[in-house]
């Protein structure tokens, strides 16, 4: 009696799927009030905006903005360190470009390296443009190779194609997980 009814715990527990961890090691990524968390830098500094993806009206983005003198310059006004445990993850990010603005893009990327604080060699790099003009964009990058007591720069940035003129760009829903959430984002 006892063995059939361990036997039968067991074979629940064998059948159960397992879990990712579903675990956004991202800080802030839905900047739903602000943009705490992040490292602000290069001038025009981000700002918070009032603007969400869902377009509920309850939460926010980030708001960067290039407004180079020269063409093809590439700025990353916001970067995250995160330590995340060994493994494989997904990385995504919504991106909004409006129109009638000089032309460019939005782009994620991030670095892997060897130390904690996002120091030491290198372990390697990635990411995608955000390219979509009047409407919210989903971008996903796959990062592998992250190991034991590394850490992963996340960077969020905007680059502009012509001289002179103005690039503003909205970042929201920043995940980085070793599972994507439904539709890309966390939590709907």
């Amino acid at each position: 009696m006892i063995a059939k009814g361990l036997l039968g715990i067991l074979c629940i527990v064998a059948a159960a799927p397992l879990a990712a961890t579903e675990q956004n090691f991202v800080v802030n990524g839905d900047f739903d009030t602000d943009l705490s968390g992040w490292q602000q830098s290069t001038l025009p500094l981000p700002t918070w905006a009032a603007l969400d993806y869902r377009g509920d009206g309850n939460s926010g983005s980030a708001l960067i903005e290039n407004d180079s003198a020269d063409a093809g310059i590439r700025l990353y006004p916001l970067t995250l360190c995160i330590t995340p445990p060994a493994g494989t993850y997904v990385l995504s990010v919504r991106g909004y470009i409006a129109s009638g603005q000089t032309g460019g893009r939005l782009v994620l990327s991030y670095a892997i390296y060897n130390g904690a604080n996002c120091t030491g060699n290198g372990g390697g790099s990635g990411g995608q443009f955000l390219t979509l003009i009047g409407a919210w964009q989903l971008q996903t990058a796959s990062v592998r190779q992250v190991g034991l007591a590394t850490s992963v720069e996340i960077s969020l940035g905007i680059e502009k194609d012509a001289a002179g003129g103005s690039l503003q760009g909205y970042f929201d829903a920043v995940i980085f997980s070793d599972h994507l959430f439904a539709d890309g984002f966390e939590g709907q």
